[in-house]
């Protein structure tokens, strides 16, 4: 599409027709069904590929050495703590003290709000002291509230929405806002709740900042406009999206904004992003003394017509672009203050203050900003990405031609968790080829059905085969692949046959135990009669003796008797 980052070799590409146009259909939401979406994106790929000047070939992961103290942060799943929560969530245990960060090649791009930051290392670092309106979640990529909570009303890619006639749009030819034209419509619309407070210089953090940066968007993006005039490369890409999808305006309080755009996206939460860049990143005292030295052709706002114009890249914290405010209001004066007590002009609206820049020992200062109205708590529900933990259960039998099942269970921290999507694909392992797919049905909580009919069997041959299951948290977005080896067999009257052969086998064994346990119980019975006899007739001896004892007792004493009675001789 022409253009680009980092070099003033992007000025001389030129897309062709086809790739151009699946380019700016895809960004300006220019399709009318999920399916012609994606066509657009493969074909982009196509085209993009024969023609791409870097080719990535390999994709690694990057290792991160925190220190022991830091003992919470917030950190991106895809750049780790690269991401923009993660310095303004990092704690200690005991709250307090000085967090060192540590970045590989720092100041090689520009430092402004409109085209600058363009290299990660100066990103990182502005992600620190800046504030966008919303920000892709930092575990799901979906947008989220950073200054402005939002409700999105995008029904369809083709979805006609009337714009109310008070609302406002920009005019290119007097340079100022006017009621949009009757019968306007758009395809979704947008309400912000914005969150502002203080600058960093002080000063009041309003509605009119919004404005004057939604100005100044088009200002910049629009080829009347007199920034543009001077930098034709002045907004980036999502600038130029929200002008060109931006189809009225109405302030509704001092903290509401009602937007209509000519813009439908699948996920809604990106409909809502398109505001990022009516949302400044300086006062407007900044930006306006930015602004011109860029209007008297002292600089440039992008660094890629800077290098084609000789001229030096806008930055608001060093080089030779400013001079001093000449005008000696109040919000000249916070800035003039800001300026003398920092060295530099980039008072921002982040939780942190841009304290000063060392070039020579390459470094940055900044300072917890006392007056930031989010509170420093903000975000620690998402301290640990509430990735779910998947199992299967045993392998069942498949037989070829009838239906079959498989369990999976979720967990999340111990308990069943369910705000989860998961499909499944059964892929054969000499091919590689995916012979069937689907979804997972929810039986129970925490537990869920892989469900084959017969119909999807029919499609195996005899042999091995892996079923994969893929499943994505809503709230952290890493899908988690288990495997499970099966293998499909295609006869189904040979394991009948099996089954009945092993049950027979088993009943055999039974009986023959049986009859053996029938044995041993006869002769244990016998044993038993030959006791009883053997105990009978040892009570009946017992019984006789003891008789002939007493019988012999009883004549004895007979005896004595006798004995006692007669007299004696001599």
């Amino acid at each position: 599409m022409g253009g680009g980052e980092g070099h003033p070799i992007w000025t001389m590409y030129s897309a062709s027709t086809e790739l151009s146009d699946a380019c700016v259909r895809l960004r300006d939401g220019r399709y009318a069904s999920l399916a012609e979406r994606e066509d657009l994106f493969e074909r982009a790929t196509e085209l993009s590929l024969q023609e791409s000047v870097r080719v990535w070939t390999t994709a690694g992961s990057s290792t991160f050495v925190i220190s022991k103290r830091v003992t919470g942060m917030v950190y991106d799943l895809a750049g780790g703590p690269w991401g923009r929560l993660a310095t303004r969530t990092a704690r200690f245990s005991t709250p307090g003290g000085r967090l060192i960060v540590g970045l590989r090649v720092p100041f090689i791009s520009p430092w402004n709000p409109w085209q600058g930051f363009g290299w990660l290392h100066d990103a990182v670092q502005s992600y620190a002291f800046t504030d966008p309106a919303v920000w892709p979640h930092p575990h799901t990529g979906l947008y989220m509230p950073i200054r402005a909570t939002f409700s999105v009303d995008a029904p369809g890619p083709t979805a006609s929405i009337p714009v109310p006639s008070d609302a406002l749009k920009w005019n290119p030819a007097t340079f100022g806002f006017q009621p949009i034209l009757p019968g306007t419509t758009s395809r979704s619309e947008v309400t912000y709740a914005f969150t502002f407070g203080k600058w960093h210089d002080g000063s009041d953090f309003t509605m009119d900042d919004v404005l004057y940066e939604l100005a100044l968007a088009y200002r910049r993006a629009n080829a009347s406009g007199d920034v543009h005039q001077v930098d034709r490369d002045a907004a980036a890409t999502s600038t130029a999206l929200l002008a060109n999808a931006l189809r009225g305006f109405r302030v509704l309080d001092g903290t509401h904004l009602q937007v209509w755009y000519d813009y439908w996206h699948i996920d809604s939460s990106m409909v809502a992003s398109l505001i990022n860049p009516a949302f400044p990143a300086t006062p407007w005292t900044a930006s306006e003394l930015a602004l011109s030295t860029v209007l008297d052709d002292t600089c440039r706002i992008s660094e890629v017509t800077a290098a084609n114009d000789g001229k030096e890249a806008l930055d608001l914290t060093r080089g030779r672009c400013f001079d001093a405010p000449t005008e000696g209001s109040a919000a000249w004066s916070a800035l003039w203050n800001f300026r003398n007590a920092t060295g530099h002009y980039f008072a921002s609206n982040g939780p942190f203050v841009l304290s000063s820049i060392n070039l020579v020992a390459v470094q940055a200062t900044m300072a917890v900003d006392p007056n930031y109205p989010i509170p420093a708590d903000a975000y620690d529900a998402y301290l640990v990405p509430r990735v779910p933990e998947i199992t299967l259960g045993p392998t069942p039998l498949v037989i070829i031609g009838l239906n079959a099942s498989f369990s999976l269970t979720s967990r999340l921290q111990g308990a069943a968790y369910d705000d989860i999507d998961s499909s499944f694909l059964v892929v054969s392992p000499s091919t590689g080829a995916v012979v069937i797919q689907g979804k997972a049905v929810r039986d129970v909580a925490g537990s869920y059905e892989i469900k084959l009919t017969g119909s999807q069997t029919a499609l195996l041959d005899e042999g091995a085969y892996e079923l994969r299951s893929i499943t994505v948290g809503r709230e952290a977005a890493i899908p988690v692949i288990v495997s499970q080896p099966f293998i499909a067999i295609s006869d189904a009257g040979m394991i009948l046959d099996q089954l009945r052969g092993e049950i027979n086998r088993l009943q055999q064994s039974f009986n023959s135990q049986l009859l053996e346990q029938q044995n041993l119980t006869k002769a244990t019975q016998a044993q038993l009669a030959g006791l009883q006899t053997l105990m009978i007739a040892s009570l009946a001896l017992s019984a006789v003796t003891l008789s002939v004892a007493v019988v012999a007792l009883a004549i004895s004493l007979r005896g004595s008797r006798q004995d006692a009675q007669e007299p004696r001789s001599g």
